[in-house]
């Protein structure tokens, strides 16, 4: 099973969009001899320099794999890039949360040949201010398998001067969650990895 997902888009001047972003894969797989594997994918740019050339709400992609046999690979890939131009100026990006999950699972008895592998990116990148003010700013990758498990999250920030989180008092929901990439890989023998 093959599931991929993808949102590119790109603006000469200023990329807005006034809805949340929200971006699935999912692969679930049943054949005894198959594999399962999703990619979901989201580029988000602008050329513009001004402060606020991407402007978002909420951004979620996620990516799930699951294999019920266990006797094949099982990769979840979640990427997120979002950039402002960084010629003269810079752009800005400013957004609301952002949520990158990729989770991989082998269920079954599995064998030697069996893998789980999870990966999520995410890269925010701004000469300007880069703005990430919702509750979440995560990146998480998750991997089960019996055999051999890996995760690996990455999350990469980079602007003239960055915000996580909510950024002010007066922000109306007042809820403050994590921020940050986590990676967890569980395995029955000794090939798990994180």
């Amino acid at each position: 099973a093959i599931a991929k997902a993808y949102l590119n888009a790109h603006a000469t001047n200023r990329l807005s969009i006034s809805g949340d972003v929200g971006v699935l894969a999912s692969a679930n797989d049943s054949a005894h001899n198959g594999n399962a594997s999703a990619l979901a994918c989201v580029q988000l740019t602008a050329a513009g320099t001004g402060t606020n050339a991407v402007e978002l709400n909420d951004v979620r992609v996620t990516a799930d794999a699951l294999d019920h046999n266990g006797c094949g690979q099982t990769l979840a890939d979640a990427q997120v890039l979002i950039q402002a131009s960084n010629a003269g100026e810079g752009g800005g990006v400013h957004m609301g949360s952002l949520d990158v999950t990729a989770s991989a699972n082998e269920l079954g008895t599995g064998d030697a040949n069996a893998h789980a592998n999870a990966l999520a990116n995410a890269v925010i990148n701004a000469q300007n201010t880069a703005s990430a003010a919702g509750n979440d700013v995560l990146v998480t990758a998750n991997a089960f398998d019996g055999s051999s498990a890996n995760a690996n999250a990455n999350l990469t920030i980079t602007g003239g001067h960055v915000i996580l989180g909510n950024n002010s008092a007066s922000d109306l929901d007042l809820v403050f969650g994590p921020i940050g990439a986590r990676a967890l890989a569980i395995a029955d023998d000794t090939n798990a990895q994180a």
